[in-house]
């Protein structure tokens, strides 16, 4: 989901009354007051969850995120929906005729994850669609709903001069979990990708051994783990290898992980990648010690508005109502890529919590 999601194309105009509250003349957001979050602390019974209130101003922010004029914010919306079903489900009947392909594709992919089967029906016109991804998304949903379907047109995706179009093919490969297709990603790495940027094509290649991991080829996680520390130029790559490894559940990555997010001095890592790593930590299920925990309560104070969307988005994978405060504080951030962050974290808090 990774490559559409990020490669989905913006259009110009100011933020939406829903985004900044009124908010939108502010050029850095007001710091936000820190709090305990050790892990002692963490390990203490659930004192606040977010209200129903709290829930639903979150998820009204979001379904106004999934109409705005920017694609990306669409899609990062549609995403941030996914522990509501219910919240989510009009917006992506909606979103499968969106003008962008990244949308409709995000849209396709979230609908398969929430189980969202009742409108099966309008993904199979998406079949014919003209971005070769979105047709390999409704081929995922599709299976993901028990709707016969015939995945051979995957083969050809996989072998795609576009790295677009190659990469979502090969994730899906990957997420379907069909172990006869290891030759055809095997293949499909062989292949090459021609005259592409060199760094692209190893995005590529991680993508593809990420799929290959899911088809049970555990080696496959080898060359993931030796990109956490590609050289510093690279640093998109190990963004990727960490976000991978949280999601391919490889335990024995913790340690790494863990380095990148305390290394000082020569070695210390750019604050993107070492949120990266301690955002793939919390989702390992791993206890992050105080160097993690502190990073990510400095960087959600972060003049970047993308330093503090991912750090607002570590805390809500953190799901404990000792980042609620933080959290709640976002959501009047002013600007609309934290405030969609904030709202998803949220909804990821609430679902942690059970309520």
């Amino acid at each position: 989901m990774l490559v559409l999601a990020l490669a989905a194309t913006g259009c110009a105009g100011g933020a939406e009354d829903w985004s900044t509250k009124g908010q939108s003349i502010q050029k850095t957001p007001p710091p936000i007051e820190q709090v305990d979050l050790r892990p002692e602390s963490r390990q203490q019974a659930w004192s606040q969850i977010p209200t129903h209130k709290e829930q639903a101003s979150a998820i009204d922010l979001l379904q106004q995120a999934a109409i705005d004029q920017r694609p990306i914010l669409r899609a990062n919306a549609l995403e941030g929906l996914l522990p509501s079903p219910s919240s989510l489900e009009p917006l992506v009947r909606r979103s499968l005729v969106d003008p962008n392909r990244g949308v409709r594709f995000i849209a396709l992919m979230c609908m398969a994850d929430a189980g969202l089967c009742e409108d099966i029906r309008l993904v199979e016109p998406m079949l014919e669609d003209p971005s070769m991804s979105v047709q390999a998304a409704a081929i995922y949903c599709l299976d993901a709903c028990d709707i016969p379907v015939d995945p051979s047109r995957l083969a050809s995706f996989a072998l795609s001069d576009e790295p677009e179009v190659r990469s979502n093919a090969i994730t899906i490969l990957g997420l379907l979990g069909n172990p006869s297709a290891v030759g055809l990603v095997e293949a499909s790495i062989a292949q090459g990708l021609g005259q592409i940027n060199p760094e692209r094509v190893k995005l590529f290649e991680l993508q593809a051994s990420a799929a290959l991991v899911r088809l049970g080829e555990v080696e496959g996680l080898e060359p993931i783990r030796a990109a956490l520390f590609a050289p510093m130029e690279q640093g998109e790559l190990t963004v990727l290898a960490c976000q991978l490894l949280a999601e391919l559940g490889d335990l024995q990555a913790q340690p790494m992980l863990e380095r990148l997010v305390e290394a000082e001095g020569k070695v210390a890592r750019p604050i993107e990648i070492r949120l990266a790593a301690a955002d793939s930590l919390i989702r390992l299920g791993a206890q992050p010690g105080e160097p993690t925990m502190q990073l990510i309560q400095e960087s959600a104070n972060s003049d970047i508005d993308s330093i503090r969307a991912q750090a607002i988005l570590a805390l809500g994978h953190l799901g404990s109502a000792r980042a609620l405060d933080l959290v709640q504080a976002r959501l009047d951030d002013p600007s609309p890529l934290v405030q969609i962050a904030a709202a998803s974290a949220m909804l990821n808090i609430s679902s942690s919590s059970g309520s």
